[in-house]
């Protein structure tokens, strides 16, 4: 039995989407997600949920690097779903009818490249130690009376 990962990623601002893309069908653009090379790393979070991610690595592409400099600058989120599928005689037209195993979503925060590699990392987009949100501070004038231990 072979067994593949596929990731499924939808960017946006304000609800507007941005760009949706998938990594298993090359060929074609599935449910509205168009076909890109990219890898992901596992899905990291700690017990306070703080400094939790995914990483994105894809070829460096102009296009690409332009597109999360402007991701970053205007903070754009990304919805990062991890499907697993058997592999067998016929591969699976849908996301549908793959297994969901894991979702993320988090904030594109920083981007680093080499000559031939992007990495890109979505993080979570709460300090759960600072209680702040990237850019601002939650305050009790903001949000009522905070939680204390």
């Amino acid at each position: 039995m072979t067994t593949a990962i596929a990731a499924q990623i939808r960017f946006y601002k304000d609800s507007e989407t941005k760009a949706q893309w998938q990594n298993f069908w090359m060929d074609r653009t599935i449910e509205g997600f168009a076909p890109k090379s990219f890898n992901t790393s596992e899905i990291l979070l700690n017990r306070s949920a703080d400094e939790g991610g995914i990483t994105l690595l894809l070829p460096t592409l102009a296009d690409d690097i332009s597109f999360f400099l402007t991701a970053i600058e205007n903070e754009y989120l990304a919805d990062v779903r991890l499907y697993e599928q058997e592999i067998q005689q016929e591969m699976p037209t849908t996301m549908q009818e793959m297994q969901l195993v894991a979702r993320f979503v988090g904030e594109v925060q920083t981007m680093t490249m080499t000559p031939t590699e992007l990495s890109v990392a979505i993080g979570a987009a709460m300090d759960a130690i600072n209680g702040e949100i990237p850019g601002r501070r939650i305050t009790t004038s903001l949000v009522g009376r905070l939680p204390s231990l």
